[in-house]
């Protein structure tokens, strides 16, 4: 679980999100407080992500297991 909102764009190869695969030119959005898949790639991905919080802080992302 994440405390930030994160911004992503794709700029090469491509990057599998769940069910959703962002390619090259492709945008994302997860907001803060959301639950991410694994990002997953067998080829690469050259990706510009922006988050809106201090990484470096204690706190920011927090521990979650899946229980399903």
């Amino acid at each position: 679980i994440q405390c930030y909102n994160e911004e992503g764009y794709c700029l090469a190869g491509y990057i599998d999100l769940e069910d959703y695969r962002v390619t090259k030119d492709y945008f994302w959005y997860c907001p803060s407080f959301d639950i991410l898949p694994r990002h997953i790639t067998d080829d690469g991905c050259l990706a510009f992500i922006r988050v809106d919080r201090d990484l470096s802080k204690v706190g920011t992302v927090l521990s979650y297991v899946d229980r399903f």
